[in-house]
């Protein structure tokens, strides 16, 4: 819901350049609070930003995802991952504006920040796994570094992408192809891990929780195909099959969206159930979990 009016200046035929100017704009000019490096540290709202839903007192690693308590205790357990390195910036921060952007910064292992360092991201062929602190049991974990090279483990491929996206928009400075080619070996790679990792519950509650710290949002965790609106070829390959059930004697449904010659949708899909005479539309429901869609006569799949 609090989406609803954030992107109204935004061209829905927007693409390459002007979108990315009109997105900047708007995270810019949105950007109401600067959070300092000390708030990224701070248990209080980084509870908010990447806290445990099911562990109250505990946030979620980036990297890791391991669940640990929020304390800080001088970067052992936990420390601050600048997910663009602060010394791939060209300069341009260290540990304040975007070097303190809660957008960016990231709570992390203490040993996998380490083995990242300023490896750019990229594909490890081989199975050099990274593991996590003594401090947090010495994990193996899915994420790889290898040959200066530092993979994310899949869950977390297109978050870190989204992330890298938001900083290009954000903050023009490093809108240097030289920089980001520091930062990852492709674009086009990042551009991958955006549809292979599609944004999550995680990510979406991170989002929300930031916006309502420093009143702007990451436009690529509510629209992802933004990413390939600006920087690929304006098209988002991820199509799906959307199947309604219902009593056709009772209603009529309409489902709108985009379709490829195939009947398949891709990004966002409507679906507005009209009852008949004499009877009303109570619940959409989710029957693989039971889940209540909606309690309206319109649904919105959001992808």
């Amino acid at each position: 819901a609090t989406t609803t009016n954030y992107y109204n200046d935004i061209s829905s035929t927007a693409t390459g350049n002007t979108l990315k100017t009109q997105l900047r704009n708007l995270i810019t000019t949105t950007h109401s609070y600067n959070s300092t490096y000390v708030d990224c540290k701070t248990p209080s709202i980084v509870e908010k930003t990447d806290g445990d839903p099911e562990n109250p007192g505990n946030i979620i690693l980036f990297w890791s995802g391991l669940s640990i308590a929020s304390t800080w205790d001088n970067g052992v357990s936990w420390n601050r991952e600048h997910v663009w390195p602060q010394n791939k910036s060209g300069g341009l921060y260290g540990e304040s504006g975007p070097g303190s952007d809660l957008h960016h910064i990231r709570p992390t292992d203490p040993s996998i920040n380490s083995s990242h360092n300023n490896n750019p991201y990229g594909i490890v062929s081989t199975n050099d796994y990274v593991k996590t602190s003594t401090a947090n049991g010495s994990i193996i974990t899915d994420n790889k570094c290898k040959n200066s090279i530092f993979e994310p483990c899949d869950e977390r491929k297109g978050d870190t992408a989204r992330i890298l996206f938001y900083m290009l928009v954000r903050y023009s400075a490093l809108d240097n192809d030289s920089l980001i080619n520091g930062v990852a070996t492709s674009m086009e790679m990042l551009l991958d891990w955006n549809k292979q990792d599609p944004v999550d519950d995680y990510e979406i509650r991170r989002n929300e929780a930031v916006y309502e710290i420093q009143g702007n949002r990451n436009p690529f965790i509510d629209n992802s195909n933004y990413a390939n609106l600006i920087w690929g070829d304006n098209t988002f390959s991820t199509y799906y099959n959307v199947n309604v059930d219902y009593p056709s004697d009772l209603c009529t449904v309409a489902i709108s969206g985009s379709q490829n010659t195939d009947g398949k949708y891709t990004g966002n899909v409507t679906i507005r159930v009209t009852p008949k005479t004499g009877y009303i539309c109570e619940n959409i429901i989710d029957d693989s979990t039971d889940a209540v869609l909606s309690n309206s006569s319109v649904f919105t799949i959001t992808n």
